[in-house]
């Protein structure tokens, strides 16, 4: 595992229990308004979106630590470690944002235009 994801993350501590893992999930899914759903798109709606998403949090706290990545430019292998997290249920949509920690992740443009998770 990268070293980048690995620093704050919950699942790398020690303890009396660290070989036992509880999580849930919370996902929250919206559509942005003036675009029409994504399965819709015409030219290029999908990109607009993507930047607009993009942007937002490029301008979050530097402490967040959020990376943004065109899911065109991922390899097998890396749509696979995403899916395996969470941040990907498929190499689907055209971008995510993934905070440092992989604790929050944003999928932009799949079934809605921005799904958190």
């Amino acid at each position: 595992m990268s070293d980048v994801f690995a620093g704050n993350s919950w699942y790398a501590g020690d303890g009396p229990e660290n070989d036992v893992v509880m999580s849930s999930r919370v996902r929250l899914a919206r559509n942005l308004a003036d675009f029409p759903f994504p399965k819709l798109f015409r030219g290029d709606d999908a990109d607009r979106i993507q930047a607009l998403v993009f942007d937002t949090f490029a301008h979050e706290d530097a402490e967040n630590g959020y990376y943004m990545v065109p899911t065109a430019a991922l390899n097998e292998r890396g749509a696979q470690v995403l899916a395996e997290w969470g941040a990907l249920d498929v190499p689907s949509g055209t971008g995510v944002v993934m905070q440092h920690t992989g604790a929050t992740s944003c999928v932009v443009n799949t079934s809605d235009h921005v799904r958190i998770v």
